[in-house]
């Protein structure tokens, strides 16, 4: 069965489970690396990346070279990536592979996720942040989710998932990171005060949480957040100029 038969990765389906390897590889799983035992849980990276650039077969190609000096979220290791699988998902109606990599450390995977698709949903970071700071902005759904139009149209239930998705987002968010900014603060405003930037707040926050040893929290249905402490070997501080190695731009091949 090919990802496009698998109805749990359709256009149509908001948010997946995009954790359990069965339902996210189908048949067009590849595995680099056969001879290794099973790997760890799945966490994901930010590759920050546009639509226009992106191209899984450069990716995979390059991946030893852009990959070599990032650092594992899990254990924050550096250069202990590797190659080991691929999946497809899909952006709105349009199906793009994506690399996985396996930590050589740790053990844990990654799925490699351009920072255009929102992880654990079929569209778009862009559209999906826009949505979210008109419906804080005081905007109905109906009229916030006009975002969502023409071949990135969503189904008439979509709009109150991704308000419920974000809200237990932000709120699994401040469990973890609490006392560390203002609790009076809800949605786009907690996460500006938590990682001191104003656009892009779904993906700043994610890469916040990847930075800190947590799993990225928005949107992702990932039964485990925290990183469990599997080596005491490499410890990174996190002021600024380190988390750079958490942290991958392609703008062009």
């Amino acid at each position: 069965m090919s990802a496009s038969d698998n109805p749990e990765i359709g256009p149509d389906s908001f948010l997946r489970v995009e954790g359990k390897r069965g339902r996210e590889s189908g048949t067009n799983t590849i595995r680099y690396d056969s001879n290794s035992s099973r790997p760890h849980t799945s966490k994901f990276i930010v590759l920050y990346i546009r639509l226009a650039v992106y191209d899984f077969e450069k990716l995979s190609i390059q991946f030893v070279h852009r990959f070599r000096a990032h650092a594992c979220p899990s254990c924050q290791s550096a250069g202990t990536l590797k190659k080991h699988a691929w999946y497809s998902k899909y952006y709105y109606t349009r199906s793009i592979r994506i690399l996985r990599c396996m930590c050589i450390a740790c053990r844990v995977t990654h799925a490699i996720i351009p920072s255009f698709s929102l992880p654990g949903t079929s569209i778009g970071t862009e559209e999906a942040q826009i949505y979210i700071q008109l419906r804080e902005q005081g905007y109905g759904r109906w009229r916030a989710s006009k975002v969502f139009s023409g071949a990135k149209q969503m189904s008439v239930n979509h709009p109150a998932g991704l308000d419920k998705a974000f809200r237990v987002a932000v709120d699994r968010a401040k469990a973890i990171f609490a006392g560390q900014t203002d609790e009076r603060l809800d949605g786009c405003a907690w996460i500006a005060s938590l990682t001191g930037e104003t656009d892009q707040p779904m993906v700043k926050l994610n890469q916040y949480c990847l930075e800190h040893r947590v799993n990225g929290v928005c949107l992702t249905r990932y039964p485990i957040h925290l990183f469990r402490d599997r080596s005491s070997r490499i410890r990174v501080s996190h002021n600024h100029g380190v988390s750079r190695i958490f942290k991958l731009v392609i703008d062009s091949w």
